[in-house]
């Protein structure tokens, strides 16, 4: 039995969420009608969540929140409002709210706030009792995460949380900018999981039409629209094993839904048919953008994201892991000399200095850009700051651009350079940079490095 505290000053609000709360069988309700007595019953009392109204007299809800921060209550709060506002959502959950709910709340969304606040803080909890001081080598799957190269602390306390998620076979949720390694990450989640044995499928969903993408995601059925044999989806050719979505804010309305029904009942149906299908997958989503407001905007559903953000991994941007960007050169060094059928390229240290200077708005995938690029013009088997292109060397001197250091490229270097600069620009939405490119996705897709760090 779940402790809750409701706090309300409306005492037929309270009363009404008691009722409701005891009649779950799942909580145990306290009501609190009287803002000024909520941090004393909080400072004697534990609770497993707290639903907390915002506008009430002598002391808001706003005002509780930063009380609650102050003095590190660590309960997750829920807070209700008779106003559906984003910028009020937005401010409650700066202020340390898990969730913002709109009144009238309709029961179901308040039971499944409460539960996945209720399971996210004792994940949390779980996580924070790793050890302060971890190594690579206290990882159960040492090789499977090897392919992730890093030195830094942060990163490899990451490891160890991932590690733990990937064990169970809950959803998790990726958030990071293009170029963290989204989908690498989602590929080593699998390889330490139960489901290793089982395929991997990957997918871009902003590299797609959205109205086509419910054919690829779900399948088509004989016969549909002219498709003479059908064909498998995505989630189809994931079964028993991990589909990763990547951008999963793309995804229109009607498929949202669809995708909802399969977490929850495991069952869906291809495009043109009744006929239901079972399926038995692990799902892994990932984002660069806060798909909160999104909720909030009403474009994104918010029982979905409940759904998918049950562990939740947040990668950080290479601009913060400049400890590991000589490492990570290094990596890419070695790999672009080999595609390029050179012997052993050495990275100077003047160089690597250099790089780690710069901020990466594209993040792993803009350093292998540049060291790709850079390779062409190693000499004596080192590469050094002579190596970089006048325009790189610019960019990553953080100088404007100069039309006295043009260098002729390729038409083929040059398309690639600028797609990839739009896509970052755009924070990997690649159906976005294919509209404004005016080219399709599928051929920004072709623009853009061919490795698994997007």
């Amino acid at each position: 039995m779940h402790e809750i505290l409701i706090v309300d000053d409306d005492t037929a609000v309270a009363n009404y969420l008691m009722v409701f709360l005891t009649q779950s069988g799942i909580y145990h309700p306290t009501v609190v009608t009287e803002p000024s007595k909520v941090l004393e019953t909080m400072g004697v009392q534990q609770f497993d969540a707290v639903i907390l109204d915002v506008d009430m007299p002598g002391m808001s809800g706003f005002d509780l929140l930063k009380e609650f921060r102050a003095r590190k209550f660590t309960a997750p709060v829920v807070v209700l409002s008779g106003i559906n506002d984003v910028d009020l959502a937005v401010r409650s959950l700066k202020l340390g709210a898990f969730d913002y709910l709109a009144k009238p709340v309709e029961d179901h969304l308040l039971l499944e706030a409460l539960r996945k606040a209720i399971t996210t803080h004792t994940l949390k909890d779980s996580l924070d009792q790793l050890p302060s001081r971890l190594s690579r080598g206290d990882l159960d799957h040492e090789a499977v995460f090897a392919r992730l190269k890093t030195r830094n602390a942060k990163m490899i306390r990451i490891f160890h949380e991932v590690e733990r998620m990937a064990a169970g076979n809950l959803n998790i949720f990726i958030h990071g900018e293009l170029g963290t390694g989204r989908r690498t990450l989602a590929r080593v989640i699998h390889e330490a999981s139960p489901r290793r044995d089982h395929p991997f499928v990957s997918v871009n969903a902003a590299s797609h039409d959205p109205e086509q993408f419910a054919a690829l995601l779900f399948g088509v059925a004989r016969g549909w629209q002219g498709d003479r044999e059908g064909r498998t989806g995505y989630m189809e050719q994931a079964h028993l094993g991990t589909l990763f979505i990547a951008n999963i804010g793309r995804l229109t309305k009607a498929v949202q839904r669809r995708l909802d029904q399969v977490i929850r009942t495991g069952e869906y149906y291809r495009e043109g048919s009744t006929e239901v299908r079972h399926i038995d997958i692990r799902l892994i989503t990932a984002s660069s953008k806060d798909l909160t407001r999104e909720v909030y905007d009403k474009t994104f559903s918010r029982q979905l994201l409940y759904r998918l953000r049950i562990n939740v991994v947040n990668l950080p941007p290479l601009r913060q892991l400049t400890d590991d960007i000589p490492l990570l050169a290094e990596h890419f060094l070695a790999r672009a000399a080999r595609q390029a059928g050179m012997g052993e390229i050495t990275l100077d240290p003047e160089l690597g200095e250099l790089l780690q200077g710069y901020h990466y708005p594209g993040n792993h995938e803009e350093l292998r850009d540049i060291i790709f690029t850079a390779v062409r013009k190693v000499e004596g088997g080192v590469m050094t700051v002579a190596s970089l292109p006048h325009y790189i060397l610019r960019r990553v001197r953080g100088e404007p651009d100069d039309p006295g250091d043009f260098v002729p490229r390729t038409i083929d270097e040059a398309t690639r350079e600028h797609v990839a600069r739009t896509v970052r620009y755009l924070q990997g939405d690649r159906l976005e940079a294919s509209e404004k490119l005016g080219i399709s996705p599928d051929q920004v897709d072709t623009w853009l490095p061919t490795d698994e760090l997007r």
